[in-house]
């Protein structure tokens, strides 16, 4: 699956709160995370950072909180990005600023599921084939499948 892990949490000066994650795949992502949050710049913004020369975390920091999700480096950025902006806007519909004080992962088991539901949706389509196509939703999906290979080679080109 293209997007491993996300969460959001409340990024301060000094410290980074967990309020919510989820992920398909053990591994060691909580303790990177960490390392990577760490990092961030306190301005608000996009960024990405290379991890293991094969996987890229995405960060979108607004209004004191950071949006992350970690992913395969061949996924590229824009899907990556699109699947934040969702997820932030999913966060801020349903709790509004209490992000900002809330205790940690205070919100993982109410928006744990959302996170996990966009991983799916934003992941599953990308690996499809056409052989799994069938007349039935042929005019829905290969769309998105040649959208999805412009996209790629795209963020190849501007690497």
């Amino acid at each position: 699956m293209p997007i491993i892990y996300a969460l959001v949490a409340r990024a301060t000066s000094q410290s980074c709160c967990v309020l919510a994650e989820h992920t398909t795949t053990s591994g060691n992502f909580t303790t990177v995370t960490r390392r990577i949050l760490e990092k961030v710049p306190e301005k608000s913004g996009s960024y990405s950072y290379i991890y293991d020369k094969v996987y890229l975390f995405h960060i979108i920091r607004a209004d004191g909180l950071l949006y992350v999700c970690l992913a395969d480096e061949g996924f590229g950025k824009r899907i990556p990005f699109a699947f934040l902006e969702d997820i932030k806007s999913s966060f801020v519909a349903t709790y509004g600023d209490s992000g900002r004080e809330a205790l940690a992962y205070a919100m993982n088991e109410n928006f744990g599921p959302v996170l996990q539901r966009q991983i799916v949706r934003r992941s599953s389509i990308e690996y499809c084939t056409p052989m799994c196509i069938n007349d039935r939703n042929r005019s829905t999906i290969q769309p998105t499948l040649v959208q999805t290979k412009l996209e790629r080679l795209k963020g190849r080109l501007t690497r």
